[in-house]
């Protein structure tokens, strides 16, 4: 997976930022935008497809650690554009999350497509 660029897109926006949590990054390949699920004790990475979701990357710093939001309104991106309604959520594996069964259920508020890349405003509980 590319490193993700938000600067110029609308694709990692944090609405309300109720509950995040610090764990260490499994490999470089998660990255701030990142959807990710736990792997190990107080580990997350990008993991396999169908993995649930656990929440969103905001900062990744130097030593691996990474700040996971848990809860709140966040936009992530998406295998696919969605529907808006209450979803469940899994990771794809590739730092993507996309509507699958035994994930995290969130409430989907908006979906849209930009540079051909699929997003959602997610609602995390």
């Amino acid at each position: 997976m590319k490193n993700k660029s938000f600067n110029n897109i609308r694709s990692y926006r944090s609405y309300t930022s109720e509950s995040a949590s610090t764990y260490k990054a499994n490999n470089a390949n998660v990255v701030v935008g990142s959807c990710v699920t736990i792997v190990g004790n107080e580990t997350v990475g990008l993991g396999a497809d169908g993995d649930p979701l656990t929440g969103l990357v905001s900062v990744r710093a130097a030593n691996g650690n990474v700040t996971v939001e848990e809860r709140g309104v966040h936009d992530i991106e998406t295998t696919s554009l969605l529907t808006v309604g209450l979803k469940t959520l899994v990771v794809d594996g590739t730092g993507k999350a996309k509507v699958a069964a035994g994930g995290l259920q969130c409430r989907i508020r908006a979906t849209w497509t930009e540079g051909g890349q699929h997003f959602a405003r997610v609602d995390l509980g």
